[in-house]
């Protein structure tokens, strides 16, 4: 991947704040925005080492699922 196409993907990611730990993603809609970052750029952010290790990868991964999981029982 060149490295333009690093920086678009590391700004889409750091559009999406990669979870404020502090606040949180609050709405739904960010949370699965992200989510659907995470899986359509799954195979160039692990290529690319960039962003994310693997394991952080699938941590992000595992816990915007979480997140989403427990906003939708909340409801």
């Amino acid at each position: 991947m060149c490295n333009k196409q690093n920086v678009i993907i590391f700004a889409l990611c750091y559009d999406t704040e990669m979870f404020d730990k502090v606040e949180g993603l609050n709405d739904r809609e960010e949370m699965l925005d992200h989510l659907r970052f995470l899986i359509r750029y799954e195979k160039d952010i692990l290529n690319d080492g960039i962003i994310f290790s693997e394991s952080e990868f699938y941590d992000e991964l595992f816990n915007t699922i979480i997140m989403i999981a427990d906003e939708l029982r909340e409801e």
